[in-house]
């Protein structure tokens, strides 16, 4: 598991507006479904448990951050294309242009989320990240039927402004539940879609990281615990 695979933007051959609205309408109607396994480890939620998606029983500074998320939505990037139309982006930590390996939380970013990054870095149960970005949707936006290169609960995807009218759509598992402060590690190899129908903005943090000791115990023990309430 190389550390940029994940990144969306890199495997968008599958995407086509076309079938979007076939995909949704079909994606919609499923329900995820996986085999509960009792002796469950680590290896086994993260890359074989055939989940979709996991929500992760972690609280996050969801006040703070939204407060700080104010001042960043005036530089968030625009980077809709055919594909996705209304799509934001605010890069706060990722790898340096000259893909040298570095990676470094970015100067605006320090400036205008301090207290977000401060917890991130302290209190977020990983070894190092790989890449953090604030992304938003539009009103009326869309992200097109694609898969992410990579495999496994690969990507954590965190809700900070998710609207009622907002939906993620995931193959094999319908629509994930996102609220605002909700945690899920996802498969994000698997063909999914975003559709914002709301009035406002979804803004979202999405993580790629190496995980510690803690995120793995966390995985561990969310796995039991969404079995146990499902």
């Amino acid at each position: 598991h190389t550390r940029f695979k994940c990144d969306w933007s890199s495997d968008v051959c599958s995407s086509d507006l076309n079938i979007t609205p076939l995909f949704v309408k079909h994606t919609a109607l499923q329900q995820q479904h996986a085999d509960y396994v009792a002796t469950a480890d680590y290896n086994h939620v993260k890359w074989h448990s055939g989940l979709g998606y996991l929500p992760l029983l972690v609280t996050i500074p969801l006040e703070t951050i939204q407060l700080e998320l104010q001042a960043v939505k005036s530089h968030m990037k625009d980077i809709a294309d055919l594909y996705t139309p209304g799509w934001l982006n605010f890069s706060m930590y990722a790898p340096t242009e000259l893909e040298t390996g570095d990676s470094y939380w970015h100067p605006l970013a320090l400036e205008l989320m301090p207290e977000t990054i401060r917890w991130f870095k302290s209190e977020w149960p990983a070894k190092s990240f790989y890449r953090m970005r604030m992304l938003g949707l539009a009103p009326g936006g869309q992200l097109g039927v694609h898969h992410d290169d990579c495999d496994g609960l690969d990507n954590i995807n965190i809700g900070i402004e998710h609207p009622e009218g907002c939906d993620f759509y995931l193959e094999n598992s319908g629509i994930i539940p996102f609220a605002n402060g909700r945690v899920f590690a996802l498969d994000a190899g698997r063909r999914h879609a975003v559709i914002n129908n709301s009035s406002t903005v979804r803004y979202h943090l999405t993580i790629y990281q190496e995980d510690d000791q803690r995120f793995k115990d966390l995985m561990v023990k969310s796995y039991h615990e969404y079995f146990k309430n499902t």
